[in-house]
């Protein structure tokens, strides 16, 4: 790792650095809007400049002039070239250890503008990748690590100004959390340490921490690959109180747990945005707060109707006939709920981050997804050509579908297929999986799935 960061910013360390030390006045007219961007060949001596400045200990040096010039120049003009980017980031990850050993002094400004300024990188690798994978990896560990083990959590001083290390780090994980790079492991990595910050920090957080940690944790939740089940028992956790808060620091604790949910929640109701990981998200967060049904109020299961499920015909035709309706129709979704196995599993296959994947959803999942959009739009998904293959009580069943809006509709929106396991249980047939992916997607659809000509 060393050595690929030295090997890559060797033409930038032997850059010249002709303008160094340029007073404040100079800073204030780059700052200004009508500022004309610096030459690439001034750039990086203007930056081990700006490096510099972002670890002073004066706000007005560190925040208004370096971290303001550093946000622009890399993320809104992205003037600042690879090489230049891995230099900054061999300055930037060491510093997040500088001083760690010793809270309370004014050396929390570098370490905690270090991972400020690394979020910008991460931004940029978003956008225009350039961080190799180990590269990423070891920004990950640093990162976690580094909330875990800062312990000067102050964020604004009278002297000091923004010290910020939580909120900074948050931003870090921000982006971190939005990268094609970030593998599973990396999701866990990442929840266990603001878990344990949460967990550790003995007084409550008061200057927007819990914002920007929701803005992270948000992030990882509208990810086409989150582990679902890992985020709902983080959640879970996050959610319930431990015994009687009986402390001060206990006190403090319940607090930011607390603050860190509600943030999650007002960020996603306010978002008014009509995107399906949205909607799974509030799905997710609104299965939290329901908590454990009771038993005596719980809503029976969904029964099938007899002529529903009775042979893998039948279940096919309800299938696509229970999700189908003209714009304005409310859905029977308990009809839906009634076709699919206890351990079910349906798998769109869509076009994330890295390509296309699969999403793992419920049945309650889809409804919350897709449920308003059929109902306020209508869809009627049909049938075109069917295959069936089947050993005892397993059937697979390749089902080819139109979509239209209307079904006086000349011409379908939408073709694909349906790839459906079903399983015979208790006298009758079940979906146990039904996978899908649509022709715009994956391609024409072979001759060899659609009707016979």
């Amino acid at each position: 790792m060393r050595c690929l960061l030295f090997a890559c910013c060797l033409p930038f360390l032997s850059a010249p650095l002709a303008a160094q030390n340029h007073d404040l006045a100079f800073w204030r007219a780059q700052l200004a809007p009508e500022a004309t961007p610096p030459a690439a060949a001034e750039l990086p001596a203007l930056l081990r400049e700006l490096d510099g400045l972002l670890a002073s200990p004066d706000p007005v040096q560190r925040d208004d002039v370096a971290f303001t010039l550093l946000s622009r120049w890399i993320t809104r003009d992205s003037l600042v070239a690879v090489p230049e980017r891995r230099w900054l980031l061999a300055q930037w990850q060491p510093r997040l250890r500088q001083g760690i050993d010793t809270p309370g002094t004014e050396a929390v400004a570098a370490r905690s503008f270090a991972a400020l300024g690394l979020s910008l990188l991460v931004a940029r690798d978003n956008a225009e990748p350039f961080l190799a994978p180990e590269e990423f990896a070891s920004l990950c560990t640093a990162a976690t690590a580094y909330l875990r083990d800062e312990r000067d959590v102050r964020g604004f001083t009278a002297e000091h100004g923004w010290l910020h290390s939580v909120a900074h780090t948050a931003d870090l994980l921000k982006f971190l959390l939005r990268s094609p790079q970030l593998t599973v492991a990396h999701q866990a990595d990442a929840l266990a340490a603001i878990a344990g910050k949460l967990a550790t920090v003995d007084v409550p957080l008061a200057h927007g921490e819990d914002e920007r940690l929701a803005r992270a944790v948000l992030s990882l939740l509208l990810r086409d690959d989150l582990d679902r089940p890992a985020a709902l028992a983080w959640l879970r956790a996050l959610r319930e109180p431990p015994a009687q808060p009986t402390t001060a620091m206990a006190l403090a604790q319940a607090h930011n747990r607390g603050a860190l949910f509600a943030q999650l929640h007002l960020l996603l109701a306010a978002d008014a945005r009509d995107l399906p990981p949205l909607a799974a998200a509030r799905a997710l967060l609104q299965e939290v707060l329901r908590g454990k049904p009771n038993p005596a109020t719980a809503p029976a299961p969904a029964v099938a109707a007899p002529g529903d499920v009775e042979s893998i015909d039948a279940i096919c035709k309800a299938l696509y006939a229970s999700i189908s309706g003209p714009a304005g129709q409310a859905r029977d979704w308990n009809r839906v709920r009634s076709l699919f196995h206890r351990h079910h599993k349906m798998l769109p296959v869509v076009r994330g981050r890295s390509g296309m994947q699969a999403v793992a959803l419920t049945v309650d999942e889809y409804v919350q997804r897709s449920g308003p959009m059929l109902e306020r739009d209508g869809f009627f998904e049909q049938e075109i050509a069917r295959q069936v293959l089947q050993f005892g009580d397993l059937a697979h069943v390749w089902s080819t579908y139109a979509g239209r809006r209307a079904l006086a509709d000349a011409e379908p929106f939408l073709r694909g297929i349906n790839s459906i396991q079903l399983v015979r249980e208790g006298g009758r047939w079940w979906v146990l999986q039904i996978a899908w992916e649509q022709e715009a997607d994956a391609g024409p659809i072979p001759a060899g799935f659609l009707p016979a000509k």
